[in-house]
């Protein structure tokens, strides 16, 4: 599980970026599973105390009534890692002014709101 690109990613996160990734996964609006949000905590411990972090112990922690259930763990994982790729694409997006008018104008024209694209 060290080598996936999940970790990878997380490796690379600032404490910022983790405090708003939790954040992130803690609205309904993003995260609709409350095992991803302890998958995401039980990963920063390990990645930050340098653990190894092995798939049986982080199943039996994540998900205490499934705890030899790999498969739920992996379920877990991609839905994880759908979650972090939105919030880094968000990350990006929200920082570029210019993107988030280029974007905006595209849906105004898209909905024949083109008056409103020019503001």
């Amino acid at each position: 599980m060290e080598n996936s690109n999940l970790v990878q990613i997380l490796q690379t996160l600032t404490r910022q970026e983790w405090r708003d990734l939790e954040k992130w996964l803690q609205s309904p609006a993003h995260n609709t599973h409350t095992e991803v949000l302890q998958l995401l905590l039980q990963l920063r411990v390990q990645i930050n105390g340098g653990e190894k972090l092995e798939t049986a112990a982080v199943t039996r922690l994540v998900a205490p009534a499934r705890p030899d259930n790999i498969d739920h763990l992996h379920h877990l994982k991609s839905y994880l890692m759908k979650c972090l790729e939105d919030f880094l694409l968000w990350s990006a997006w929200n920082a570029d002014a210019v993107a988030r008018q280029q974007t905006l104008a595209y849906i105004y024209r898209r909905r024949q709101l083109g008056k409103l694209a020019l503001i």
